[in-house]
């Protein structure tokens, strides 16, 4: 069918549903350019068509870096996606809607996957483990609070109980005794986030030391921005991990490949640790 047909279909829905259409400005810059953006309730939303059934990973990232805070992306199908399409559209929070002979079924403007199956019988009542993540970083980046909202975030859309540990916010933190807070805090933790930034932190590297003795390999993650200023700063480190080949960082460039990268790197553990008990994620 004629895109400007399935536009116009898709308008008029949205419209039907309280959205406001827009006109997309010239100096809006887009990974992918959307076909309709429209607003409601005081947000944003970035529509784009898709006519064929799947879409390829390296396009779900492309469009997946598009969302911010103020911009939720759909994509909007003319016949019911594929299973590995819908995965990946779920694994990188975009939204998700099919448009079938001119009625948008269902439209959501986020995902919400099942509550997670239980492959063992009904009397074994097995649920995913309380999961808390050490977040090791500068507190002033961004990185640390994105990574706090994408975290509640993924507990709230997949029922998985994880939960991001930072210091300044437990209770119990005082600036007089934070190393015992920090130190408990690792202890009680079975995760560990280490995001190097381009400001060298003594604390952080102390933290992530303590982490090799505190964890396994598989739960440690680290993070690192590609930007010269942050690889000369953390050259000891990355020289360590090299040697060892231990555990392998993640470079990102921006914060939007941040966010990308760490959501995907999450569900990843979420479904591995559902997988050894049985059960399935989504």
């Amino acid at each position: 069918m004629d895109i400007s047909i399935l536009n116009s279909r898709l308008k008029s829905n949205l419209v039907d549903k309280g959205y406001k259409i827009h006109s997309i400005p010239p100096h809006m810059k887009f990974s992918w350019r959307p076909d309709i953006l429209a607003s409601k309730g005081g947000k944003l939303y970035a529509f784009i068509i898709r006519q064929t059934d799947f879409l390829p990973e390296p396009l779900v990232q492309r469009i997946a870096s598009m969302r911010t805070s103020k911009l939720n992306v759909s994509i909007i199908f003319c016949k019911k996606p594929n299973k590995t399409s819908s995965l990946m559209l779920k694994m990188y929070g975009i939204g998700i809607g099919t448009l079938l002979r001119g009625n948008l079924i269902p439209s959501r403007d986020k995902i919400k996957p099942k509550k997670i199956l239980i492959k063992k019988t009904k009397k074994d009542k097995i649920k995913p483990p309380k999961t808390d993540v050490f977040v090791s970083s500068h507190q002033v980046i961004q990185e640390r609070q994105i990574t706090k909202e994408i975290i509640k975030e993924l507990n709230s859309t997949y029922f998985f109980p994880i939960y991001a540990i930072l210091v300044e916010e437990d209770p119990r933190y005082k600036i007089a005794h934070t190393k015992e807070c920090i130190q408990q805090n690792l202890k009680e933790c079975n995760q560990f986030l280490c995001i190097l930034s381009d400001e060298y932190r003594n604390e952080v590297e102390k933290e992530l030391n303590a982490s090799f003795e505190e964890y396994g390999i598989d739960d440690i993650k680290i993070f690192i921005r590609s930007s010269k200023k942050c690889k000369t700063n953390w050259a000891h480190i990355i020289r360590e991990r090299e040697i060892k080949k231990d555990i392998k960082y993640m470079e990102y460039s921006d914060l939007d490949d941040f966010r990308i990268k760490l959501r995907r790197s999450l569900v990843v553990k979420m479904t591995s640790i559902c997988r050894k008990l049985g059960l399935s994620l989504i």
